[in-house]
């Protein structure tokens, strides 16, 4: 199932079309959270972050939200040193129910540990609205995911 779920949103990161077997919704239900996860980042070792996403939805499907983000692994001494640490990433971007997809753009971070930096999300949503599941840009490898649930 989780491949599945990647597969799917590389497809999306793509722009490419992907079949809903839901009903198309824009309800606020479909984004509201919280949602609680983790960002797993690219290399050895790597990058691992927990989260808690909270995202509004807006006039024609425009979304704004939050990623709360704790450090929890590192692969650099620096950074193994602020393990526990926390920041906040300030999303908005846009949701196509049709699609279920979910592409959000860090805009600014409250972050003063200075463990984050802003990333590109390609995500989908799970037709149970319990599950988001996605790439991001992770610099510019797009080998980073994140998968949160509620």
């Amino acid at each position: 199932m989780r491949a599945l779920m990647l597969c799917l949103a590389f497809l999306l990161s793509l722009g490419l079309a992907v079949p809903s077997f839901a009903e198309p919704s824009n309800d606020a239900a479909a984004l509201a959270g919280p949602w609680r996860g983790v960002w797993t980042g690219a290399g050895q070792p790597q990058s691992i972050y927990q989260g808690e996403m909270s995202l509004t939805l807006g006039a024609d499907n425009r979304v704004q939200g939050q990623i709360h983000w704790m450090l929890v692994q590192a692969p650099t001494p620096d950074l193994q040193a602020k393990i526990g640490a926390r920041g906040v990433e300030y999303v908005e971007g846009v949701f196509d129910p049709v699609t279920r997809s979910l592409a959000l753009e860090g805009v600014r971070l409250d972050d003063p540990s200075q463990i984050l930096g802003v990333d590109v999300y390609r995500l989908v949503i799970a037709d149970n609205n319990a599950v988001i599941v996605g790439i991001t840009r992770d610099g510019d490898t797009w080998n980073g995911r994140l998968e949160m649930s509620r």
